[in-house]
């Protein structure tokens, strides 16, 4: 029997860890993998490369082409003659599923990425056009999360029928070993062996709901003084953020990091991760941080209610709650003398998600569609 071929048709053409180890980890001799791009050409296809699979960039990263777009895939869509399309993001989605569908392909795959916002936007149009995408136009969606997929039920109207929840995973062992450097962070920043650092890590964007761990900190902040928050990563928030520091008077003990290389030696300098975001498809943070043997605190988004156990691996809390999150916080100050314990059963948790677990789940599915 030939391999299966599946086009993973997506935006962007930065490095992607999660489409790399999804292909890495499957079954190459009965996946024949392509990877097409909207934008230019860039490290994703470099990426491709060193997994020797095929990929190509249409270079038409406006929404304006969208017409030039869909024609384009059409073409390759009925040259390659793929079993499979997947679509990730909002302009994959639009542009690929009708080209698809033109095409003939019969397996339309839409992939959870971008919906878990749709409803925090409270735009009628763009979730009447998300909600057709998903709905109407594929004929499976992949959700990484419960959460995610009740979303797309109660939300996008998402027949329950084409629905199948397939969480992401993560390299483990590689995560783990480019840890290696504990204390390495600390001693740049100077701080103290004997501070508590809270941290968080993310886009630097509204709904990661960084305000709202700003001030849940404040709150607890005078009456923890050895207590400091690194917030890691960029955004168009940056500037209010640091407005928002200033005028909580703790500019000394919030520390805004911008993006680092050294991500993972940055997390296992950490104390306890921070999830304050109002959505997520998945959230693989969680994930990165358990693997590091870090408790975590997050809210109730993605995969954090069937990851996080209270008391037992961290806490979780609602969405955009600054008074749950402050409390959460000083519990988990309260019982610092278990992190060790949370952190292996952190670590045990994370074993679940496993790119070697998550992606035998994945080829099952594909192999099920054809």
């Amino acid at each position: 029997m030939p391999p299966i071929k599946i086009c993973h048709l997506i935006k962007p053409s930065t490095q992607n860890p999660l489409l790399f180890d999804s292909i890495k980890f499957s079954d190459r001799a009965k996946f024949d993998y392509t990877i097409i791009t909207l934008d230019a050409p860039g490290r994703l296809q470099e990426q491709a490369d060193e997994l020797n699979a095929h990929s190509l960039s249409l270079n038409k990263p406006s929404r304006k082409q969208l017409p030039q777009t869909i024609f384009s895939l059409i073409r390759i869509f009925r040259k390659e003659r793929f079993d499979i399309v997947q679509v990730h993001g909002f302009e994959a989605s639009a542009a690929g599923l009708p080209a698809a569908i033109l095409a003939g392909v019969r397996n339309r795959v839409y992939s959870g990425h971008h919906s878990h916002e749709i409803p925090l936007h409270k735009n009628p149009k763009l979730t009447a056009v998300d909600s057709f995408l998903a709905a109407r136009l594929s004929t499976h969606v992949i959700a990484p999360s419960k959460n995610m997929r009740d979303i797309f039920v109660e939300t996008q109207r998402v027949p329950e029928r084409k629905l199948r929840v397939i969480p992401h995973g993560l390299d483990l062992e590689q995560w783990s070993a480019a840890s290696q450097r504990s204390g390495a962070i600390r001693r740049e920043l100077g701080i103290d062996d004997g501070k508590v650092v809270f941290g968080a890590v993310g886009r630097l964007y509204w709904v990661k709901g960084f305000d709202t761990l700003i001030r849940a900190f404040a709150a607890l902040a005078p009456a923890h003084p050895d207590v400091v928050l690194w917030i890691i990563g960029e955004g168009s928030e940056r500037a209010a953020l640091e407005n928002l520091i200033r005028s909580v008077g703790l500019s000394d003990r919030i520390y805004m990091l911008g993006n680092r290389a050294d991500i993972a030696d940055v997390m296992a300098d950490l104390d306890v991760l921070v999830h304050p975001s109002l959505a997520e498809s998945f959230g693989l943070i969680f994930i990165e941080a358990m693997a590091l043997g870090k408790p975590v605190i997050g809210t109730a988004v993605g995969i954090a209610p069937e990851l996080i156990v209270n008391g037992e691996n961290g806490f979780v809390v609602d969405a955009g709650d600054e008074s749950a999150l402050s409390a959460a916080l000083s519990k988990m100050l309260d019982i610092r003398a278990t992190w060790t314990k949370m952190g292996e059963s952190a670590r045990n948790s994370a074993k679940r998600y496993s790119v070697e677990v998550t992606q035998r789940e994945c080829d099952e599915f594909y192999a099920s569609l054809v």
